[in-house]
């Protein structure tokens, strides 16, 4: 048995915590599908309602309902990327796409520094969620800490701890295509991506874009 400061690796981890939970507990719930379904109709809605109407108020409204309905989406992508609610890979990566798409995440982005490396390596070295050591200090790091992380130095009126998982995702996807093991200075730790990884980055980045113009001539 490993003592009380050794690492279990994953696999061993899984295997002894797996019969120690009931089979139900690793079956996928599909009937989570449905609530997705009704915010992605609002959405759809709701661009519809801005390109048929010019008054600001409406415009106003619905960009509430818009921007609930993402960050819902975007709930709905982080379990199903655990295999919660649907276990077919090709029917889970097309729902991937659209509901990471539609919050600007590449879905191997997601998986490579999310389930594969902030999972493994919570809170410890590894962890690109991890906040800097004070070892890592230096100008540029200490600001964007003041800015999108909440914390005593920072104003209690800094809104830009709101627009730290945008923050989050610009900098781990500039990462992904860094080479090798070096990173930007923005970024704690870094998953290592292979080239297909980048190849595949880039093709849902596009699909990404598609996406985004496509609510754009809508929307217009």
């Amino acid at each position: 048995m490993p003592t009380s400061t050794e690492f279990i690796p994953l696999a061993e981890y899984v295997r002894r915590l797996k019969p120690l939970l009931p089979e139900e507990a690793f079956d996928a719930c599909p009937s989570k599908l449905f609530v997705p379904f009704i915010h992605f109709l609002l959405l759809t809605g709701a661009y519809f309602v801005i390109r048929l109407n010019d008054h600001w108020s409406v415009w106003l409204l619905c960009s509430f309902l818009i921007g609930h309905c993402l960050a819902c989406l975007g709930f709905f992508a982080h379990e199903l990327s655990h295999n919660a609610i649907c276990k077919r890979p090709r029917i889970r990566y097309a729902l991937e796409i659209v509901c990471w798409g539609l919050n600007l995440v590449s879905p191997t982005i997601w998986r490579r520094v999310h389930n594969q490396t902030h999972h493994l390596h919570t809170n410890d070295f590894g962890d690109p969620d991890r906040q800097f050591l004070t070892s890592e200090a230096s100008q540029v790091r200490l600001w964007y800490s003041r800015i999108f992380y909440p914390n005593r130095k920072s104003s209690k009126w800094n809104f830009g701890v709101r627009f730290h998982f945008v923050a989050y995702i610009v900098r781990n996807t500039i990462a992904a295509y860094y080479p090798n093991r070096t990173k930007p200075t923005l970024v704690p730790a870094k998953p290592d991506y292979t080239r297909v990884d980048r190849i595949t980055v880039s093709l849902e980045l596009i699909t990404i874009l598609v996406l985004q113009l496509a609510i754009f001539n809508v929307v217009n």
